[in-house]
């Protein structure tokens, strides 16, 4: 049998020839199925992103959320509040509401998420408590043409922390979201009522009076400066840095609860009066119940605000406590 150069015959060149298209093919067949995977799992990744970004997409629009002047949270056909705009202030039942509180709902709404598509069955609106019934929870936002803006449906609680089902009155599809939306629900008058000790503008301030027990400090304000009054006269604050800082401190004080009861307030054992710019007077005055607990009785309001501590190192101008207190 003939032999080729180098001594290989031709069958066995012929076999060797065959191993390298078989292993040339194999390793083909294997990029072929890597990348196929690689594009499936990418495709697949992708798609589930795509999915993630549109459901975590805010329901509203900010100028939506911006633009209502009622709210009406609905928690059973005879259990309803109703928060109202009137001008700059938002009341609840003729009471002040706490601005803080209303930024939070309206941040809770800005961020409300699209949520999970669940279903579009009306068969189940009744298994996720979306049926629109008396029972079925509501929040309804107005704009001032009474129309309602958003209307939505709050059903039963999702799998995991401060997730619930939802649908907007309108439709029919049932969306699992995520939010603290539904918390708002939970609130009573009181929580929404405004616990601000001082609810003014800094602006409006002329003067300010401070009684401590025995203790009186008064200060005036002329061209944006203050200076203290005493029977010798007016002195200029040296600091004034520090008397803003008092004056800030003042105004952000607030109260731990609402207290209806107004006859518990027995005597204005401390006060703060501002004299302001129109001629009024802003008081605060503070009872004290115990060495843990106080009230204080405030200028138009229908009820007293429980502070938890005795306030008097607060109302107290600490900068002063040596030097310009009367008797």
């Amino acid at each position: 049998m003939g032999q080729e150069e180098g001594g290989a015959t031709p069958q066995a060149l012929t076999l060797i020839r065959m191993i390298k298209f078989r292993s040339t093919y194999i390793l083909l067949a294997l990029f072929l199925l890597l990348l196929a995977i690689v594009l499936f799992y990418g495709n697949e990744g992708a798609e589930k992103k795509r999915i993630q970004s549109e459901e975590s997409k805010p329901v509203f629009q900010t100028t939506q959320v911006d633009s209502f002047d009622k709210v009406v949270f609905v928690k059973s056909q005879n259990d309803e509040l109703t928060l109202v705009r009137k001008e700059n202030s938002w009341l609840i039942y003729d009471d002040n509401i706490d601005p803080g509180e209303i930024d939070a709902l309206k941040k809770s709404l800005k961020e409300l998420p699209v949520g999970q598509k669940v279903s579009r069955n009306k068969e189940s609106w009744d298994k996720y408590g979306l049926t629109g019934d008396e029972k079925t929870r509501q929040v309804i936002l107005s704009p001032p043409d009474g129309v309602p803006l958003i209307h939505l449906y709050l059903g039963n609680s999702g799998p995991s922390f401060q997730s619930f089902y939802m649908r907007k009155y309108d439709e029919e599809q049932i969306y699992l979201v995520k939010s603290n939306l539904s918390q708002f629900l939970s609130y009573d008058v009181n929580r929404w009522k405004d616990k601000r000790l001082f609810t003014l503008d800094k602006t409006t301030i002329q003067n300010l009076s401070a009684r401590i027990d025995k203790e009186r400090w008064t200060f005036a304000q002329k061209d944006g400066k203050w200076a203290q009054i005493t029977e010798a006269g007016s002195t200029p604050i040296a600091k004034a840095e520090d008397f803003d800082k008092y004056l800030g401190d003042l105004l952000s004080l607030k109260g731990e609860s609402i207290e209806a009861d107004v006859k518990k307030f027995q005597k204005a054992d401390n006060a703060i009066d501002f004299a302001l710019a129109d001629g009024s007077h802003y008081i605060v005055s503070v009872s004290k119940k115990d060495d843990q607990q106080s009230f204080a009785q405030i200028t138009g309001r229908k009820y007293l605000l429980t502070l938890s501590s005795d306030l008097s190192a607060r109302l107290r101008p600490g900068f002063f406590r040596d030097e310009g207190s009367q008797e």
